[in-house]
């Protein structure tokens, strides 16, 4: 069953966002995952976090979305994320009863 890590990032250091974009991406694709949406907040709906972009990543499993979270691939990307801003981020399972 499919499962997505969706982040939104408020950056306040965007000459690094770069660096950490480029990481995370190589990381993602190494376990597996595959971006479905990714870029700059067009809209906020809802709610009191403005962030400046975002991402919603699939793995095909939780066990593969929490690999990828913990590896040794990412954990530098992690760490710099937290260092150029802030991120909400949440993993969701998929509602199609089908997967």
């Amino acid at each position: 069953m499919p499962y997505y890590m969706i982040g939104l990032t408020h950056v306040q250091d965007f000459a690094r966002f770069g660096e950490y974009s480029a990481g995370a991406v190589k990381s993602v694709a190494a376990h597996g995952g595959r971006y479905l949406a990714a870029g700059e907040v067009v809209e906020v709906c809802e709610g009191d976090f403005q962030p400046h972009g975002g991402a919603v990543i699939e793995f095909d499993s939780a066990e593969a979305a929490k690999r990828w979270y913990g590896s040794p691939e990412y954990a530098p990307f992690r760490k710099l994320r937290g260092e150029i801003g802030s991120t909400n981020l949440v993993m969701m399972r998929s509602a199609d009863p089908q997967s």
